[in-house]
């Protein structure tokens, strides 16, 4: 309900509350055999490990309904968001490769850039599309070869502190007993070396072992 509701302010602002009804009827036509690819965010009642400062429908994809191809590239998903104002992510080219192992170089990269961010800045992480540019230089020959997500360590930080915070309020209401928070404590210590092996952290790992420890406190 939460979604349709957010769907049907955005149809009102798009026509315009109603006076301009080809701009729905345009987007209906675009979108007759396509299907978006977007989350809804910003909901408190429906909050993940993000922090949004909105509620809206955030668009990154757009799949074709009768075709093999995975996605739209991304540059001509944008084209149609823009045109019908639709709300989309931020989208950062990472360049064009010629072979392997630059193409590689430049993974490598994102990866550790994106890596090392902040969750309030680059939320849960980013979407890499890797697209086949044409030779010839014909956009309608691209194709989206194979999509990965990128994740930010503090974002899997976190879902690490949930996970353990979760299992202890489980068993404590099963069982009716506290569980040793010292043990779990000392195997999320165990757990973040293999997550942080290589990987740079925008905080100390005592920082968020401070907020688990934080956490029992309050259950």
């Amino acid at each position: 309900m939460e979604i349709a509701h957010c769907w049907y302010n955005y149809l009102t602002e798009l026509s315009d509350d109603g006076k301009n009804p080809e701009k729905i009827n345009s987007l209906k036509e675009d979108l007759s055999n396509v299907t978006l690819v977007g989350e809804y965010i910003g909901n408190p009642t429906h909050q993940h490990m993000v922090l949004y400062n909105r509620e809206t429908l955030i668009f990154y994809g757009v799949v074709s309904n009768y075709s093999d191809m995975l996605c739209w590239p991304i540059d001509k998903a944008l084209s149609l968001f823009k045109k019908h104002r639709l709300d989309v992510v931020i989208v950062q080219s990472l360049g064009l490769y010629s072979t392997y192992d630059a193409l590689c170089d430049g993974l490598y990269k994102a990866f550790r850039d994106v890596a090392k961010g902040k969750i309030v800045e680059e939320e849960e992480g980013s979407v890499v599309y890797l697209t086949h540019r044409d030779k010839s230089g014909d956009k309608s020959l691209d194709r989206v070869l194979s999509m990965a997500k990128l994740k930010t360590i503090e974002y899997r930080i976190f879902r690490k502190i949930r996970e353990k915070l979760r299992a202890y309020y489980n068993n404590e209401v099963k069982t009716g007993k506290a569980g040793d928070s010292s043990l779990i404590i000392k195997k999320f210590n165990k757990e973040m070396k293999d997550i942080l092996e290589g990987n740079e952290t925008p905080k100390p790992i005592e920082y968020y072992t401070g907020i688990l420890e934080g956490a029992f406190r309050l259950i």
